[in-house]
């Protein structure tokens, strides 16, 4: 493979990469903190948002599980930014709303302390 298609595709992951991170409760963070929630260096979220280079295979699923979005559409751009399909007291899968969608997104905006008043809430509404 020549250096433009690896370069296209580090290009593509970095787009997506910023996308996640601004659609998620790190978007106000800076490079360093992100790096620390990352378990990687600065340079190495610097090298990754400038499309220098991409995090290796066994890192991918933990920066995808940290902004909540799927492993298969962070790495490769393969199906939904999110899985939108939930599974229901394991008896069935059910897709959600767009109501329930765009609350979710909602929620994963929330910083940790105002994620926990949701919980919390939700435990006294069973």
């Amino acid at each position: 493979m020549s250096y433009y298609p690896q370069q296209k595709i580090r290009n593509e992951f970095a787009d997506r990469l910023q996308g996640a991170i601004g659609n998620s409760k790190l978007s106000k963070l800076n490079q360093t903190q992100l790096a620390k929630i990352f378990l990687v260096t600065r340079q190495a979220v610097m090298m990754w948002l400038d499309g220098v280079t991409m995090p290796n295979q066994a890192r991918m699923p933990i920066i995808a599980k940290k902004l909540g979005v799927s492993l298969g559409w962070l790495r490769d751009g393969a199906g939904q930014m999110y899985d939108i399909a939930v599974d229901i007291d394991n008896k069935n899968t059910k897709s959600i709303s767009a109501e329930e969608y765009n609350l979710l997104k909602k929620y994963r905006l929330l910083d940790d302390d105002n994620q926990q008043i949701i919980h919390n809430l939700c435990k006294k509404l069973n």
